[in-house]
């Protein structure tokens, strides 16, 4: 599976909202979607990744939560993000999402977003994976 190219595997089931989305908005397609990010994307290319993590963090740390209604996607969301293309192997994908640190990646193609793909969808779809991620300490 390591070798397969990541847009054979990529998720194209994936959220996005513009950048001036309401905070509260995001929150809610993040439930009712069953999901944890949510892309930001403007005319269909990337400007963010937004968690339910950065939206729970933001929460907590505001002092007055009646600014909360005037929070926009972007004023949270982790900017220019780290992103993949569709001709990557899963192997180098793995590799990249080691090295930034981070479970998930958007998939890019000619500056649109085309899919995503994460550590959990990987293993997912093949649970032998972490065995060979843990030999090979990738």
């Amino acid at each position: 599976m390591r070798d397969l190219k990541v847009g054979d595997v990529m998720s194209r089931d994936f959220v996005s909202v513009k950048p001036d989305t309401s905070l509260i908005s995001c929150a809610e397609l993040i439930v009712k979607n069953k999901i944890g990010f949510l892309i930001v994307s403007k005319n269909g290319e990337l400007s963010g990744i937004l968690t339910a993590r950065d939206i729970l963090w933001t929460i907590t740390k505001m002092k007055n939560k009646d600014t909360l209604k005037f929070t926009e996607a972007d004023d949270v969301a982790t900017k220019n993000p780290k992103f993949i293309t569709p001709e990557k192997t899963v192997e180098q994908a793995i590799l990249e999402m080691r090295h930034f640190g981070v479970d998930r990646m958007p998939i890019v193609e000619k500056n649109k977003v085309v899919g995503v793909i994460s550590l959990y969808y990987l293993i997912k779809m093949d649970p032998d994976l972490i065995d060979e991620l843990e030999e090979k300490k990738i």
